[in-house]
């Protein structure tokens, strides 16, 4: 239980954190196997931080030149739900398999169906909320007003994500 309540802590603190490596390092009776898992974030975290750069490095001058003015094509909301909708859906995706080590490799239609039906009314409650605390430290931490950065930011997490 110490690790789901970590990751509120940090997350209430507003810290990036990596839910996988939470999750699975209760798994590790070992050493090497915690330190494994750390490599592995870290690298993750590496990979992202060079991806970020290379993207925003190799466009900034494009963006910068056709970003200027503060007029869109309508065609810009739809790209920005198609990305935003992929990144939600892989992000899901993610957390689903680090939800799917605690369950048993077996089950029953009952098991199933009162897994599905929590993790139904668990998003169920996200999406009532609008993201709630998520999306206020997402909006803090963004400060993004163009929909074509913001689509571009999320096209670099989906790539990060898969």
């Amino acid at each position: 239980i110490i690790a789901p309540l970590v990751l509120l802590i940090l997350t209430r603190m507003r810290m990036p954190v990596s839910t996988t490596f939470l999750i699975l390092s209760v798994f590790s009776a070992d050493t090497s196997g915690i330190t494994s898992v750390v490599w592995k974030s870290w690298s993750g975290y590496i990979m992202a931080f060079i991806l970020s750069f290379l993207v925003w490095y190799l466009s900034y001058n494009t963006i910068k030149k056709y970003f200027k003015s503060r007029k869109t094509h309508r065609a810009w909301t739809a790209i920005q739900w198609i990305v935003s909708g992929t990144l939600w859906g892989v992000w899901v995706m993610q957390d689903g398999a680090n939800i799917a080590v605690y369950l048993p490799r077996t089950q029953s239609l009952t098991e199933f169906i009162i897994f599905a039906t929590t993790i139904f009314a668990g998003l169920g409650l996200l999406f009532y909320l609008r993201g709630d605390k998520i999306q206020e430290v997402v909006s803090e931490k963004a400060r993004i007003s163009d929909i074509r950065a913001a689509t571009l930011i999320d096209a670099t997490y989906v790539i990060l994500l898969i």
